[in-house]
């Protein structure tokens, strides 16, 4: 276990020694922040999320996740899919009822900004990620089949009547 976290410090201490050799006033690093101090944070606030999801550390992500949503949510898809991914597995580790409803409306929450900010994403546009969000409101929802035909539907582009007769 010491050795992992040794060999974490030292990659974020490479990592954020590779990130001070470079220009953040850059246009490329627009979405980021408006100022290369406020950008620099950001990416390597990015990049802490990143070790975080893949050291299944989901709290610390969820701290990381919150801070990138609030000062770059355009900056980086990823960002999104990383957020899904850590709310997804906090609302399977939910304790109470009460907090596995405020966690899965946070992941369904996750789903409409990932939709706001990049709705015509060239791997997975809308209709993929309103997809996910529908079948994950029923993954921890499962008795909820109405808010599921609402959503499945507004994934589908249609109407909600078409679906209310499959739901019943």
């Amino acid at each position: 276990m010491n050795r992992m976290k040794i060999l974490l410090s030292a990659v974020l201490v490479f990592a954020a020694t590779a990130s001070i050799a470079q220009d953040f006033s850059d246009p490329r690093y627009a979405p980021w922040g408006d100022t290369p101090e406020q950008r620099k944070q950001n990416i390597l606030t990015s990049n802490l999320l990143k070790e975080a999801v893949d050291t299944r550390d989901y709290d610390a992500a969820a701290v990381y996740f919150r801070t990138l949503a609030q000062e770059a949510p355009s900056a980086f898809e990823a960002t999104f899919i990383r957020g899904a991914q850590v709310y997804s597995n906090k609302v399977q580790r939910a304790q109470d009822l009460n907090e596995k409803k405020a966690l899965l409306d946070s992941l369904m929450m996750i789903y409409d900004l990932r939709v706001q900010y990049f709705p015509s994403s060239p791997n997975y546009g809308t209709a993929y990620v309103l997809d996910r969000k529908a079948r994950e409101y029923l993954t921890f929802n499962p008795s909820d089949r109405s808010r599921f035909a609402e959503r499945l539907c507004c994934a589908a582009g249609c109407r909600i009547g078409i679906f209310q007769q499959f739901v019943r």
